[in-house]
């Protein structure tokens, strides 16, 4: 028995890592001879440099940066043992995770030049920028000043860092030198969102970064500036870009400028684990993420996983299963609850780990013959 485990993070209860640590250790409670290979995974937001590292022979480089608000700080970005391959996670220096303050219209994404640069100086070729989990709604404008364009107001003078400042954006000017040194870059987009309107990077994200409805529409006519400017300077416009919103709307500032790659942060993260190679040779898939649910089919990690497994046996573990999310894969694979005991959502999240390991367990002594369902 080969069983593949490729789980995505419990948000807010484990990494991806960690969750694909405790179903192995199930997995071998129950059956110890079971080869396991572990292929944690990732939409490309935070903790991706760990679900590559998990996968992948290389090594994590760290070097000072800033945060959000100028903190300082060190951040690793991950380089790739035989390969001209450096990954940037944004979180790492401009994450909600690296900053107790919630601002966006101050807050920055600059902190994350000072990896690419690292990753360009130390011989990267190609560089994967996983963006999400941002703390900024700047357009990447911060990264690019970082980067060395000059980002100016009608009188000359740098714009001030933040969403804010980017309503008195009126001129773009690149360094005098490719600061990527003719290394691509390719943005891995976690979510689908563009960089304007109801549906784009300020009004359904700037929220959750501390943006009332006032600093909103502030947010959004700064982006509006910033993407007008972008298409006149560049030729490029960013605001009907699918995934421009992403990371505040660094996605769309740096596939203006830079033209780089846009794409879904799940499939690149699929062809760096191996994850299509892994899934020839297994004869059981374990997954999971917290909450099974109705948008787990439109482009959430496990969703994605399940279409390539075909009628290998696959089981998905989860902290909560809706009615919506049995209804779409009840019949495609065995669907785990964690949960053994009546407990707040406090403690089974606290508790995460633990109860993975049972369930995993649980399910390998009642499984046999190869069905889907445990």
């Amino acid at each position: 028995m080969r069983a593949l485990i490729a789980p995505d993070a419990f948000k807010g209860a484990a990494s991806a890592v960690a969750v694909a640590d405790a179903l192995a250790e199930g997995l071998r409670d129950a059956w110890p001879g079971v080869e396991i290979d572990a292929r944690p995974l990732s939409d490309g937001g935070e903790g991706l440099l760990a679900v590559v590292a998990a996968a992948r022979r290389g090594e994590e480089r760290v070097t000072p940066t800033t945060g959000p608000h100028g903190e300082p700080l060190f951040a690793g970005y991950w380089r790739a043992e035989s390969e001209p391959i450096a990954v940037v996670e944004v979180a790492r220096a401009a994450g909600l995770s690296v900053t107790a303050r919630r601002d966006p219209l101050k807050a920055t994404s600059a902190g994350v030049a000072p990896l690419i640069l690292a990753a360009v100086e130390g011989g990267a070729r190609r560089i994967e920028l996983g963006a999400g989990g941002s703390a900024t709604v700047d357009g990447g404008a911060g990264l690019l000043m970082g980067l060395g364009y000059a980002l100016r107001d009608a009188r000359g003078r740098e714009i001030p860092f933040g969403g804010e400042g980017l309503r008195q954006l009126t001129s773009i000017t690149p360094p005098a030198q490719d600061p990527l040194k003719g290394a691509t870059l390719r943005l891995l987009s976690d979510v689908t969102n563009p960089l304007l309107g109801p549906l784009g990077a300020a009004a359904v994200y700037g929220p959750q970064k501390g943006a009332d409805v006032a600093a909103i529409a502030a947010l959004e006519a700064g982006l509006e500036r910033l993407a007008a400017v972008l298409f006149d300077t560049f030729g490029r416009d960013p605001s009907g870009l699918a995934g421009g919103g992403a990371a505040g709307g660094l996605v769309g500032g740096l596939w203006a400028v830079l033209g780089a790659e846009v794409t879904p942060g799940f499939e690149a993260i699929a062809e760096l684990v191996g994850l299509d190679e892994a899934l020839m040779s297994a004869d059981l898939v374990l997954t999971g993420e917290g909450r099974v649910d109705e948008q787990t089919c439109h482009g959430k990690t496990v969703g994605r996983l399940l279409s390539r497994t075909g009628d290998r046996p696959t089981w998905i573990f989860a902290g909560e299963i809706t009615a919506a999310g049995s209804a779409a894969f009840g019949g495609r694979a065995a669907l785990i609850p964690i949960v053994d005991a009546p407990m707040s959502l406090a403690a089974a999240m606290a508790a995460t780990r633990p109860l993975l390991r049972r369930a995993a367990s649980r399910a390998a002594r009642r499984w046999g013959g190869g069905q889907t369902r445990a």
